[in-house]
């Protein structure tokens, strides 16, 4: 081979082998994250995130083009962001900033050692759920409601077992089927939609009740409903290292 075309072969070899190296740059690019401090601990399960709340935040930015997914850790304290590479910087401060403001968010940036932290956590997807998975801690959360209205029941009329289970059953299924649709915003934004969906729930339950319960055990049922859904500074679970403070009693 003439050393015109020796040379003329070399540097097209040198291009192709930049080229993979190029490529392969691009394909390990690291997506961008970024993690949010939120207020999404379940008001009636506090060592748990709240799907019903969760959810329209979610889902609402993963419709949004900049965004690729989103993500909420078990126990409803950080939002991740998976961004889509071609998001600028300023993009995805104005994208999270209108998203969280439609649903009256207050939220901060997670940063330095904590950032870290999260980063390691997140990246092994353990304790982390994306849109519509959120249901499963809605779920969650409806068992334990039920068990605490149960066990209030149970602390003022003893119930039998077949009407401890049939209770349970259909408590946790119309509470389940209230709230894990896909509500909008307004679920966070406008109390009122909160609210009614409790108060719709109790109605449900205490009728529900009629079917099963003599008048004194209904009589308890609407005296633990008295209480509410959510649990009691005395109900309220022991902090944990995970736990923020206004999630566990004061008194434990």
């Amino acid at each position: 081979m003439k050393r015109p075309a020796l040379l003329g072969a070399l540097i097209v070899l040198l291009l192709v082998v930049a080229g993979f190296t190029v490529n392969d740059k691009v394909k390990s690019k690291e997506p961008v994250i970024t993690f949010y401090d939120v207020p999404l601990i379940c008001p009636g399960a506090p060592d748990i995130g709240c799907g019903t709340r969760a959810k329209p935040v979610l889902l609402e930015m993963e419709k949004n083009a900049a965004i690729k997914e989103a993500w909420l850790n078990r126990v409803g304290t950080v939002i991740a962001v998976v961004w889509n590479e071609n998001a600028s910087s300023e993009l995805r401060t104005t994208t999270a900033a209108a998203i969280f403001k439609e649903n009256k968010m207050d939220v901060k940036l997670v940063e330095g050692k904590d950032y870290k932290k999260m980063q390691t956590d997140f990246h092994e997807k353990k304790n982390w759920y994306r849109g519509e998975d959120v249901n499963k801690l809605s779920m969650e959360e409806e068992g334990i409601i039920v068990d605490r209205l149960l066990k209030r029941i149970n602390s003022k009329t003893p119930l039998s077992q077949e009407k401890i289970q049939s209770l349970k059953t259909e408590f946790v299924a119309a509470l389940i089927n209230r709230f894990t649709k896909n509500y909008t915003s307004e679920f966070n934004s406008n109390p009122k939609v909160m609210e009614n969906a409790i108060q719709e729930s109790e109605n449900e339950l205490l009728e529900i009740g009629k079917k099963y319960l003599n008048e004194p055990e209904m009589n308890a049922l609407k005296e633990a409903m008295a209480l509410g859904l959510m649990p009691t500074e005395n109900e309220k679970p022991s902090c944990t290292k995970d736990m923020k403070k206004e999630s566990c009693g004061s008194k434990q």
